[in-house]
């Protein structure tokens, strides 16, 4: 399943149509602080909280359907009421209007075990959300729930088998049913910028924690760790995988989750040579900020996943690393197939566009698609950053004095998980080549010793 367009008109200080369009498996969102970014990411939830409101009696499909909210429920599923998500500058009467076009595979389908009945390539559902003065509640309404842009259910009776067919699809795109939770869960998560999820409710007893790795996220590891449900199996060991792959302390150990019963607590271990193990906080803060927003990302068990600000407190080397995490765990089926980063960082982009937000003239929100050329001028990044592509295998030295070598010649210099490199003036041509430890030592010829 991918979302392929997303519109909203009517939230907050969205007052005109933010639409972002060919959307890919990482869609980063640049502007200003207080544009509107985020407003774009909680609408997206909304769209996607009203979309599985109500289980047991799904949506007001059909020509002259409604339906009705009142604020305890919309705070429940948004964390927002009612007078907080209209343009306070609009009038008391009000409607937000929320637009997502997807394509479903037939596959997806199997998974569920839905039949298809109506063709789903193409698949357009517009949400609204209206305020009518003198009510304390909100009307909901399916303006459009359109099939490849041919059959609408909104405004035409479809026979039983076709309404029903609707209602499962609205389902499946709302919820990810989990082999152990048959009603499932959230299929779209909200990660604030204080790495909180919205609308996640904490496990009792335990609130927030000022800790990088909240006491919540480490019994949902320990959770999926020991668990029997292959959906959290699978979750775990990407995790791994990934800070195997992309997190130097655990390139050369293994990543686990204990439980000190003496403590009743959860860590996350390095696990490294000699049966030494490292609880979490002996580790950098900045691997400890990437671990733990990799664990929400898979422990939401959400397909489609909203970040705000992925940069916070980690330096330009260890944004790159997560970027790299991030576009390996998009490509695998047991993660979120899609991202939505907003980010004052030009190190997130890997599709060939992002979108530009900024104010209007008249202080309304707006936003472009730009070639992710554009991104490092968008956001004024006047740290050092890696060359454009296109310049042939580029190698760069970061503020820190890191030298970081393009992913293809890292085998080939043999530090594909890092090592020493060597410099060495070609007297020849005068210009300066990078050696791997391998070829510096040819160079050196035999030691003394040995000859």
């Amino acid at each position: 399943m991918k979302l392929l367009e997303f519109a909203v008109t009517g939230y907050k200080n969205l007052s005109r149509e933010v639409r972002l369009t060919d959307l890919g498996r990482i869609n980063v969102i640049h502007g200003d602080n207080n544009v509107g970014k985020s407003n774009v990411l909680e609408a997206l939830q909304l769209f996607f909280a009203l979309l599985g409101r109500d289980v047991e009696n799904g949506l007001p499909l059909g020509p002259n359907k409604v339906a009705w909210m009142m604020e305890p429920r919309l705070l429940e599923l948004t964390e927002h009421r009612i007078g907080e998500i209209f343009d306070m500058r609009g009038p008391l009467a009000a409607t937000i209007r929320l637009e997502a076009k997807f394509s479903v595979s037939e596959a997806a389908f199997n998974r569920a075990g839905i039949l298809p009945v109506l063709p789903t390539d193409r698949v357009t559902i517009v949400l609204e959300l209206a305020r009518e003065y003198g009510r304390p509640d909100l009307r909901i309404s399916v303006s459009r729930f359109q099939f490849n842009d041919v059959r609408d259910a909104a405004i035409e009776e479809f026979t039983a088998a076709e309404a029903g067919f609707a209602q499962r699809l609205a389902l499946l795109l709302a919820r990810n049913q989990l082999m152990h939770d048959p009603v499932g869960r959230p299929a779209f998560a909200l990660i604030e910028e204080n790495r909180r999820v919205r609308g996640r409710r904490e496990r009792p007893g335990e609130g927030s924690a000022s800790a990088i790795l909240s006491p919540t996220m480490l019994l949902n590891l320990w959770d999926a760790s020991v668990s029997a449900d292959p959906s959290q199996i699978g979750r775990w060991k990407l995790l791994k995988d990934l800070a195997k792959k992309h997190l130097p302390p655990f390139q050369s150990g293994d990543l686990l989750v204990t439980f000190d019963r003496s403590q009743d607590s959860a860590f996350v271990v390095h696990e490294g040579a000699g049966d030494i193990r490292l609880r979490h906080h002996l580790l950098g803060t900045g691997v400890q900020q990437v671990l733990s927003l990799l664990g929400l990302l898979l422990t939401t068990d959400a397909r489609w996943v909203a970040i705000e600000e992925p940069e916070c407190n980690l330096r330009y080397t260890l944004q790159l690393r997560l970027r790299e995490a991030l576009d390996t765990l998009t490509r695998d089926e047991r993660g979120p197939g899609q991202l939505f980063v907003t980010s004052h960082s030009p190190a997130f982009e890997t599709e060939a566009y992002f979108y530009a937000m900024r104010l209007d003239a008249e202080g309304v929100p707006v936003i472009e698609r730009r070639p992710k050329r554009d991104a490092r001028m968008f956001v004024a990044f006047d740290a050092e950053v890696p060359p454009a592509e296109g310049r042939g295998e580029v190698s760069w030295v970061s503020s820190e004095g890191l030298v970081l070598v393009p992913p293809r010649l890292r085998p080939r210099l043999e530090v594909q998980n890092g090592g020493e490199v060597a410099f060495l003036t070609n007297h020849s041509s005068g210009r300066v080549e990078i050696l791997s430890e391998r070829e510096f030592l040819d160079v050196l010829g035999p030691a003394e010793e040995d000859a």
